[in-house]
């Protein structure tokens, strides 16, 4: 994928897109599931995760084409956050002592729930209401050191017109030329103020204010952003309950 290239799936009922921009390129880590074996009102559930490894160069992208199919093959089995980090954790054996990943994974469910684990990663952005709460750590990030530590997984609902956007930290530690990170709430501040955009639109003004910020700087890592829109309403699955949150991993407000 080409530096800034927009990258589109195809849409989901209840979902407008899943659009990815990478400014720098290190793996692809969208993915849509439909779930062999599920009933049929959870088979158009959405699995989307972003992670990044730490450091740069061949060893990282080695590190992370291995995290991406360990990932998979947890997803298969069975893609519920509470188990799928059981088993990645499980099978990262293939990290060293020194290495370690950081993740956001959700599981996304016709009526809106959001189930979701984020292993130290910077905390999604959750646009609704007006307002736009973050979906901070459920957990340590990933490594061998740290895998018998608990991770209790997150629950939102999201409801039409809301928005998800997930990134690495290189979008909010991008600094410009005095050395001042953009932040979290920098990334907050654009997303609020795109709202009324279709995402495209929303996905660029988001990155073209990243690259103003840096004023010519390079940027010191990759930048990944996901941003997710749920479009309408869905009826629920058998069973599943309604609300604007839940239990384990509540948000809380951008500051």
């Amino acid at each position: 994928m080409a530096p800034g290239e927009v990258r589109r799936g195809p849409d989901k009922p209840g979902v407008s897109n899943l659009i990815e921009i990478l400014a720098a390129v290190r793996a692809v880590v969208y993915r849509y599931a439909r779930q062999a074996g599920l009933p049929e009102s959870r088979a158009i559930d959405l699995v989307l995760a972003v992670s990044d490894v730490v450091g740069h160069g061949v060893s990282a992208a080695m590190y992370a084409g291995m995290l991406r199919s360990t990932l998979d093959a947890a997803r298969r089995r069975s893609p519920e956050p509470k188990a799928l980090i059981g088993e990645l954790l499980d099978g990262i054996d293939f990290f060293d002592a020194a290495k370690y990943a950081t993740l956001f994974y959700g599981l996304l469910l016709p009526d809106g729930g959001l189930r979701y684990i984020n292993a130290g990663h910077p905390p999604a952005l959750w646009q609704h209401d007006g307002v736009i709460d973050l979906l901070p750590a459920t957990g340590f990030f990933l490594s061998t050191a740290f895998r018998s530590r608990p991770h209790v997984p997150g629950e939102i609902a999201l409801g039409p017109g809301d928005r998800l956007l997930v990134y690495t930290d290189g979008a909010s530690e991008a600094c410009g030329p005095a050395g001042v990170e953009l932040g979290v709430a920098g990334l907050a501040e654009v997303l609020a103020g795109s709202r009324v955009l279709p995402l495209t639109d929303a996905l660029d003004a988001l990155l073209d204010h990243i690259r103003r910020h840096c004023a010519g700087r390079p940027l010191d890592d990759d930048v990944t952003l996901l941003l997710v829109e749920r479009s309408g309403e869905l009826p629920a699955a058998a069973g599943d309950a309604g609300g604007r949150g839940g239990p384990g991993g509540g948000p809380g407000a951008v500051t």
